[in-house]
């Protein structure tokens, strides 16, 4: 059976195998509508590459809702593919044919893998040779949307756009990444990792960058979409009467000229207070649209003589996580203390340093990572009205005891919170971690490693990944992952992206990818 045969049998089997695959920005994605289609972005680059153009190229092959669809720019865009020879699929100085390259393309467009891609359209021994090989090249061009069976260890990927000091991270709806840049900026980053953006000033005054503090987490209005709807949420430490602390503020952000306007805190830590460090900070929305704000306790409380004054006091928001709204009103629903001077934003009270937090896919169920002082990190599920502790109870000592061991932690109990503290899922011990970044993976591209519905939340003392499994809300177990341990970097942020792959931002300013 010839190769032209065999392409001529694909195209007739197209169109009942044929299914949309939806995906961040990807460059295969000719008519640009959103959706990685064998029947339309296949057959469109198969007939480019067999030298068709005009009406000839276009006809029955492109979604009218696309954004990409006269014949004209769709010629460009492929040629262009074509030069950059991102469309040689195998690696070799050979030009991109339809019986090679296309035929490959559409056989993984439809999930065709392994053996099945690659039989009767390569020749020789080129660079590529291998469907793995050709898979990393697919989706290094588009984002992950050609691993759907991916299968193999996990690997890392250090994608080409460096940062400085990234902090928070937001995937746009097309794939695009917003991050903050703790020294006071803000910038975007292409869906392939491959360009950013000019600084984007988030234009409020009173953000200082000492210490810890900075420009520190983002989030996307719940019902952003880019054009009706722009807004974003950050937080930062801002100076003011009495010292610093961590302030909300929102804005419009037009993610095409890159830049915010309307901006304007729309809510304050209190009090303000001295020093540079344990600013928190993480935003997460709740199904109803109300935002969740953890808030570290400003180094104010001493484990070493521990009181009641800072993270225990419901009157201060110093270690607390709070509920508000997104113009920063106080929500009904949250809870009350019957403690005179009990401010009502709080949520839970008794935190230190949390600079991780999600919410549960498919529930309003939060969880968060905070920083314990000498070992004691925790990963703690977050109820309303609870008390987690710090710092009259935890399971890490002061720094001068030099060794975490039970008798110098603070509250005489060894570390045990409950039955008057809610006892965190888990701790690190003896040393810390110093967790940063949390998410529930939920994107099935790890199922059969049995990474589904695992948490994972970096590492910066640690310089590590953490993968950590739950049975409901009750550990079960911990390990790191390898090949992020092996990098040696301090992990600031984790998320899952659109594509399903897991990505990561360190303090030295690497992006990195990781996939299969």
């Amino acid at each position: 059976m010839t190769r032209a045969h065999l392409l001529h049998i694909t195209f007739a089997i197209v169109t009942a195998l044929a299914t949309s695959t939806a995906h961040g920005a990807c460059n295969f994605d000719i008519d640009q509508d959103g959706a990685l289609n064998p029947a339309t972005d296949g057959v469109l680059i198969v007939r480019r590459l067999l030298g068709l153009g005009g009406a000839a190229l276009v006809a029955n092959a492109v979604n009218p809702a696309g954004l990409r669809t006269s014949a004209t720019q769709i010629e460009s865009h492929i040629d262009s593919m074509i030069a950059d020879r991102s469309l040689r699929l195998d690696g070799s100085g050979n030009a991109p044919t339809a019986l090679s390259d296309g035929l490959m393309l559409v056989r993984a467009m439809v999930g065709v893998t392994g053996t099945g891609v690659t039989t009767l359209a390569i020749a020789g021994t080129p660079p590529r040779n291998t469907w793995t090989l050709i898979r990393q090249h697919l989706n290094g061009t588009c984002g992950g949307a050609f691993a759907n069976n991916a299968t193999g260890p996990a690997v890392v990927t250090q994608l080409p756009a460096t940062l400085s000091s990234p902090w928070g991270m937001a995937f746009l709806p097309d794939g695009r990444m917003l991050f903050t840049q703790r020294g006071g900026s803000m910038v975007i980053v292409s869906a392939d990792g491959a360009s950013k953006s000019a600084d984007i000033n988030p234009t409020l005054p009173n953000l200082t960058s000492a210490g810890q503090g900075g420009l520190l987490d983002v989030a996307l209005d719940p019902d952003y979409n880019g054009s009706s709807n722009t807004r974003i949420y950050w937080t930062f430490s801002e100076t003011g009467s009495g010292g610093s602390g961590t302030a909300v503020a929102r804005g419009d952000l037009n993610a095409v000229t890159a830049t915010i306007s309307n901006a304007q805190v729309i809510y304050r830590q209190t009090p303000k207070v001295g020093g540079d460090g344990h600013f928190g900070s993480r935003l997460a929305f709740r199904s109803d649209k109300t935002l969740m704000v953890t808030l570290g306790e400003r180094q104010t409380d001493d484990p070493a003589a521990p009181t009641s004054n800072n993270a225990q006091h419901l009157g201060k928001t110093l270690g607390k996580v709070i509920r508000i709204n997104r113009d920063g009103t106080i929500p009904a629903g949250n809870p009350t203390f019957g403690t005179p001077g009990a401010l009502p934003e709080i949520w839970s009270y008794g935190h230190r340093n949390p600079q991780g937090a999600s919410m549960r896919p498919g529930s309003d169920d939060l969880w968060l990572t905070e920083h314990g002082p000498l070992g004691g990190d925790e990963l703690n599920f977050v109820q309303p009205g609870r008390n987690y502790g710090w710092p009259l109870v935890s399971y890490g000592c002061p720094y001068s005891a030099g060794t975490n061991t039970p008798a110098c932690r603070p509250g005489g109990t060894g570390g045990v919170h409950a039955p008057t503290y809610e006892e965190p899922a888990t701790t690190w011990l003896p040393s810390s971690t110093a967790p940063s970044g949390l998410i529930f993976y939920n994107g099935g591209k790890f199922t059969d490693l049995g990474w589904q519905g695992s948490a994972f939340t970096g590492g910066l003392a640690g310089s590590t990944l953490w993968r950590i499994t739950l049975n409901g809300n009750a550990f079960v177990a911990k390990e790191e992952v390898t090949v992020v341990k092996n990098l040696g970097q301090r992990i600031r942020v984790v998320k899952q992206g659109p594509d399903g792959w897991i990505y990561l931002a360190t303090d030295s300013g690497q992006l990195l990818r990781l996939w299969r």
